[in-house]
């Protein structure tokens, strides 16, 4: 008769535990934004529809607060601009 016994380790590794905390530091100021968006748009907004607006924000002051940029750059952020309001507006 043969006896299988799996042996399991109940401590966590250190990168498992670094990662979950790295996790609750980025979803907390994360949900403040979703609270603070569906407030102020007055309905619901999910994760990803806050991450969209934040996106689109990046974006607008990338394409408009550098005046002395590069024009390459400029076109970038701009066709990253349009990109980010084309997703937020299908979202949305």
């Amino acid at each position: 008769m043969e006896k299988n016994i799996t042996l399991t380790d109940s401590r966590r590794s250190s990168a498992a535990v670094l990662t979950a905390n790295m996790v609750k530091l980025v979803r907390r100021p994360a949900e403040w934004l979703c609270a603070y968006y569906s407030r102020v748009l007055e309905r619901e907004v999910s994760m990803r529809q806050t991450w969209l607006l934040v996106n689109a924000q990046l974006a607008f002051a990338a394409s408009f607060f550098p005046v002395e940029a590069p024009v390459m750059f400029r076109v970038a952020a701009l066709a990253w601009l349009a990109s980010a309001l084309l997703k937020c507006r299908r979202e949305l």
